[in-house]
């Protein structure tokens, strides 16, 4: 189980898009034991300063094992209101798109970081001050 999926396990929110996953695309990758990833800079970008502002965050390109399940979606449907939360994820599960959407890419399986080894990661992380 991921990070997110251990902490938002419980919440009623997530056992909605949970449930509405089952019933309308059942071979999609579960949120709770996936890996969260994005396809574009540009929205990285955008995730980056809106979903961990003041956080110290790293882009990594990654490569998907082919076997892995994967998912697209529009992460907007997550910001409506609990009226609408069964409907919400009735459209994410869809692959319906938002007007501004914001899609995030859901993986199942393995993740390769080819730059796993650079700085400030891999061999040596820590050991160099961080390039200004």
């Amino acid at each position: 189980m991921s990070r997110y999926g251990f902490d938002a396990a419980a919440t009623e929110k997530e056992q909605v898009w949970e449930a509405v996953r089952i019933a309308v695309c059942a071979q999609a990758p579960t949120r709770l034991h996936a890996m969260f990833l994005v396809d574009d800079e540009e929205i990285a970008s955008r995730a980056m300063k809106t979903w961990f502002a003041g956080q110290e965050r790293h882009l990594l390109k990654a490569r998907i094992d082919r076997r892995a399940k994967t998912h697209r979606a529009d992460a907007k449907w997550l910001d409506y209101g609990r009226g609408e939360w069964e409907q919400s994820a009735s459209r994410y599960w869809r692959d319906e798109m938002t007007a501004d959407p914001m899609p995030e890419i859901i993986i199942e399986g393995f993740v390769y970081f080819p730059e796993w080894n650079n700085p400030p990661f891999g061999f040596g992380a820590g050991l160099l001050p961080p390039s200004q």
